[in-house]
């Protein structure tokens, strides 16, 4: 997981590594977005939500295991977050 990362700089973490999946949430004014990487042997990614500032996926092993995970890119500004975690909650 990479936050706050241009595309550019992006793109060549993603081609540095064995990674063959991505996902973005799209950049908004001072963040530059959340990136996801992972490898589709291992794991699969079902994306349930996102927002500029977070991203909600389940993450399916090829062990048959599966789990939540959420990424969170907190703002230090209390009006960002606190629609942040509004938008968490529902």
């Amino acid at each position: 997981m990479e936050t706050r990362t241009r595309s550019e700089k992006a793109e060549k973490i993603l081609s540095s590594f064995s990674y063959d999946r991505e996902s973005c949430v799209e950049e908004k004014v001072f963040s530059e977005g959340i990136w996801m990487f992972w490898s589709s042997s291992e794991v699969e990614i079902e994306i349930l939500s996102t927002n500029w500032q977070f991203i909600h996926v389940v993450v399916k092993c090829n062990s048959g295991q599966e789990w939540l995970l959420s990424t969170v890119y907190a703002s230090p500004e209390e009006k960002s977050y606190v629609k942040n975690y509004e938008n968490i909650l529902s």
